[in-house]
């Protein structure tokens, strides 16, 4: 029998978080970091990171299986939940299975140092945290990767549509694994925290001086290069290829000289030898 297992606000927050992430790191991919677009890479990574704030709240005042107890399991029901997903036999839980837990840390850890890394890059100007805001992101996609593997490992061996679950909250279950609330007024709560959000971080990314203002807080954070600033690095290229192009071509011409005087001392030569054999006839 079907119960309810996910609450509102937890199903919200999953699909929204979903949607950050793949926003912020396919938009990271295809534009460049010179491109006014990539303010939207920015904007998406910040919410992503407004999210996990929200979530570490929601761990210690969710419901039964939104808490961080939820994700706990002993290291001997862990090795032994893997040991039977690979004889085919993995257990089943109505909540988190071990597995998923192990994910979602894994991907919260890694949001939060994407996130601050990313800020550091602006902050510090530190190259290893450009580094690390590289790689951290892959690190990222294999996790969510390996999570879905799970999700469809789970749904083969158990034939329940886990994904549909993450939209209306019901599992297979008892009545005593079931929650006894979806928590509707914390899911509209956590929608309003998304837009206010939204709006907040959105008005205060400033594209032309490259930084987010944090408005009542007197809070500026770089984040890069200003719009003006990349236009004078785009001319200074301009103008470093010009030089080189100018340079290339003086050099040419001071090549050529040599050769050209060359040819003027030779077309001399042949006009003495000519006036030479005039003079002996």
């Amino acid at each position: 029998m079907k119960q309810l297992i996910w609450d509102l606000p937890t199903r919200i927050f999953h699909w929204a978080l979903a949607v950050c992430v793949l926003a912020a790191y396919g938009i990271a991919q295809l534009v460049s970091h010179h491109s006014p677009w990539f303010y939207a890479h920015i904007f998406f990574g910040i919410m992503a990171g407004w999210l996990v704030f929200w979530r570490v709240i929601w761990g210690f005042t969710g419901s039964r299986y939104a808490r961080w107890g939820a994700l706990y399991f002993r290291p001997g029901e862990t090795i032994a939940y893997f040991r039977s997903i690979i004889q085919g036999n993995g257990r089943y839980y109505a909540g988190h299975n071990p597995g998923s837990a192990l994910a979602i840390i894994g991907m919260l850890v890694l949001i939060v140092g994407t996130v601050a890394s990313g800020l550091l890059i602006g902050i510090t100007g530190n190259e290893a945290f450009e580094e690390l805001h590289e790689i951290l992101p892959n690190l990222l996609l294999i996790v969510i990767g390996l999570h879905i593997v799970g999700v469809l490992l789970a749904t083969y061996m158990h034939k329940e549509a886990y994904t549909l679950s993450m939209f209306n909250g019901r599992k297979s279950g008892g009545e005593v694994e079931s929650i006894s609330s979806s928590r509707r007024w914390m899911g509209t709560f956590l929608l309003v925290y998304l837009l206010a959000g939204g709006a907040y971080f959105a008005q205060g990314i400033d594209a032309a001086t490259g930084t987010l203002n944090l408005s009542g807080t007197g809070i500026t954070i770089p984040l890069g290069e200003s719009e003006e600033e990349e236009h004078e690095g785009a001319e200074d290229e301009e103008g470093e290829e010009d030089e080189h192009g100018d340079n290339g071509g003086m050099m040419g011409a001071e090549s050529n000289a040599p050769n050209q005087q060359q040819s003027n001392d030779n077309d001399r030569d042949d006009d003495d030898d000519d006036d030479d054999d005039d003079d002996d006839d």
